[in-house]
């Protein structure tokens, strides 16, 4: 074996690591641009097993997770065991995405479908049922015209009699 086989069998893990983080700082445009479409497809083939109100409140958070799973698969990513990076990005994204939803519904996810049906069955009712203040604020106007009502009744009747 010569030096430099040597070298490079001490030396290769660290080398890889200094070239992937170099590309990352330097070159993550061009990262981002080669792997934009996948990013977008995987993203939103996940988001289309969401509900609306679900996919909407949680898209941005997905598409920061999958930019940032991107990135931390591309620094543990070993080019000599794996000559494509985006098989294991793939699996990343998805559990990363899935893991999130986790969290945000705090529950397990066999759970997760009577969560998202309470949510939009709350949101429908208030939308629906929206004069709830309205009629609150009706209620107090009235006892205290009401009040105002009796204390000029007592006035008045304090100025009839003799």
């Amino acid at each position: 074996m010569s030096t430099h086989d040597e070298y490079w069998e001490k030396n290769s893990v660290a080398i890889a690591n200094y070239l992937k983080l170099a590309i990352l700082k330097r070159h993550h445009k061009v990262v981002l641009t080669t792997f934009k479409t996948r990013m977008n497809r995987i993203l939103y083939a996940y988001l289309n097993h969401l509900p609306r109100h679900v996919r909407e409140s949680e898209k941005e958070d997905l598409q920061t997770i999958v930019l940032i799973e991107l990135f931390e698969t591309i620094k543990i990513w070993d080019p000599e065991r794996h000559s494509s990076v985006w098989p294991l990005a793939y699996q990343r994204i998805n559990g990363a995405m899935r893991d999130h939803i986790r969290f945000v519904t705090r529950s397990d996810p066999t759970r997760f479908y009577e969560w998202v049906n309470t949510a939009a069955n709350m949101y429908i009712v208030i939308q629906e049922n929206n004069t709830f203040e309205s009629d609150m604020d009706s209620a107090h106007d009235l006892q205290s015209v009401l009040q105002l009502l009796d204390r000029s009744e007592e006035h008045t009747s304090e100025l009839q009699s003799p």
